[in-house]
C-alpha cells in the first residue's frame, strides 16, 4: 500500500487482521512487513480504492505505546483514533469519553479498539480503559 497526493508512507500488508466498510469507505487493521499492527483507510473508486491515510504502527507487545490517533482529509477534516489491546480484563476503552469500537480477534492475544469522527483535533485523545465489573 502506498499513500498518495505526496503523502510517502508505504508499508506491505503481510495479512489483514479486519476490514470495516463505512459509507465509501474501508477500514483495514494488518500486520505489516515489520510484524506490527497498522491501519488504513480507503477510499471506493469506481475500479479501485483510493488510500487517504496509512497510519503509523503499533507493536504487539504488551510493553508498548497502545494508541495511535491519524488524521486525512476527504471532503473535511477526519481522524481515526484506534489501539492494541493486551489485557484481557478491559471490557472497553474510552477516548474522549466516547466509547471505542472493539474487534476481538481469536487469532492473536490481542484486541483492537477504534473510533473514527469528524472535525478538527487539536490534542492527542485521552484514553481510558474500563476493566471488566467496573462502573464507568
Amino acid at each position: 500500500m502506498k499513500e498518495q497526493k505526496g503523502m510517502t508512507a508505504q508499508t506491505t500488508a503481510n495479512e489483514c487482521l479486519e476490514e470495516i466498510r463505512f459509507d465509501n469507505k474501508y477500514i483495514v487493521f494488518f500486520i505489516n512487513e515489520n510484524g506490527n499492527l497498522s491501519c488504513a483507510v480507503m477510499k471506493k473508486k469506481i475500479f479501485s480504492y483510493e488510500i487517504l491515510r496509512i497510519s503509523g504502527e503499533l507493536s504487539q507487545s504488551k510493553n508498548s505505546k497502545n494508541y495511535l490517533f491519524s488524521s486525512y482529509e476527504d471532503n473535511g477534516y477526519k481522524w481515526i483514533d484506534w489501539g492494541v489491546i493486551n489485557d484481557s480484563d478491559i471490557e472497553s476503552v474510552l477516548s474522549n469519553d466516547n466509547k471505542m469500537n472493539i474487534i476481538d480477534n481469536l487469532q492473536y492475544s490481542f484486541r483492537i479498539c477504534w473510533i473514527i469522527g469528524n472535525g478538527e483535533e487539536n490534542t492527542p485523545p485521552e484514553h481510558e480503559e474500563i476493566k471488566i465489573g467496573s462502573s464507568i
